[in-house]
């Protein structure tokens, strides 16, 4: 009998509180369960039990070797129901959120062939540029953000990005072409409310430039519009203003000073990844993006 028979015996002996009973649960013989703990006992040179006519109780090694044993037969069990769930069909409402860009271009091209895949999962997105508690608000995965860290969270890059600052050609005829960041402190400056520091922009060589806004929002689609309308300068990822430029709805300034790309990522919990609906889905986007 393998050691960890002994030990599946051993807790329920404890947990059953006695031979006989075990014996009749596992329909075996009480001098049987009597034997395998000897067996065990040996083998640990160790006593597990106290025996008397009337009731076993636990020696203090076997409090503590009951203890761990439990632990271990929880952690197989926990295994054995990962891998089941592994191959369960994916089901139950999928919650994420995502910047309105992602959502757009990564998510929502790709409902239709991923429900019609797995119709008994529900989506549930908000589309929204915030960083939540993935545990606490029982979000499943966010998209969209690159400066967001947790021991607790597992996160993929989806794409990688770089921020442009700009502004109308109508602005710019009106207030003047910025040619250094200091020179934006003269300048009707448009910001995001939500950002940690809303209220600075930084550029290449570690130049930060503290401004004072004249405008809030918090939403990046909003801040464009409120640019392109000309009502000041703006600061945000060049995915969302790369059509306004193209365009020549707005103009990209200060471009020598621009950081570097960044990465940009999804996140999700990765005590949670072997949920079908979270890995089906991560799995699918990721295929559909890479």
């Amino acid at each position: 009998m393998s050691r960890l028979s002994l030990i599946k015996t051993f807790v329920q002996v404890v947990e059953n509180n006695g031979f006989s009973k075990t014996a009749q649960k596992l329909g075996i013989t009480t001098p049987a369960i009597s034997k395998q703990i000897a067996k065990l006992e040996t083998s640990l040179n160790a006593q597990l039990f106290i025996r008397t006519t009337r009731q076993i109780t636990l020696t203090e090694t076997g409090k503590i070797y009951y203890e761990h044993c439990r632990k271990i037969l929880e952690t197989i069990a926990e295994s054995e129901r990962a891998i089941t769930q592994y191959h369960a069909e994916p089901m139950g409402k999928l919650r994420i959120i995502s910047g309105r860009y992602f959502a757009e271009k990564y998510i929502i091209p790709y409902l239709v062939e991923f429900t019609t895949r797995y119709p008994k999962v529900v989506i549930d997105i908000e589309v929204a540029e915030r960083t939540p508690d993935l545990s606490k608000e029982h979000i499943d995965i966010l998209f969209g953000s690159n400066n967001f860290n947790s021991p607790d969270l597992i996160k993929k890059q989806i794409t990688t990005s770089y921020f442009v600052t700009c502004a109308s050609p109508n602005y710019l005829n009106q207030y003047g072409v910025p040619i250094k960041p200091d020179e934006l402190i003269n300048h009707i400056y448009i910001t995001h409310s939500m950002r940690k520091t809303n209220n600075i922009l930084e550029f290449k060589g570690s130049q930060q430039v503290r401004l004072i806004p004249k405008f809030y929002f918090n939403d990046a689609r909003s801040m464009l519009q409120a640019a392109i309308a000309g009502a000041g300068i703006i600061s945000l990822h060049n995915y969302i203003v790369a059509d306004a430029i193209s365009q020549g709805s707005l103009i990209p300034i200060l471009q020598e000073y621009s950081l570097p790309k960044q990465k940009i990522y999804l996140f999700y919990q990765k005590n949670r990844y072997l949920e079908p609906k979270i890995r089906r889905f991560i799995d699918f986007i990721l295929n559909k993006i890479l």
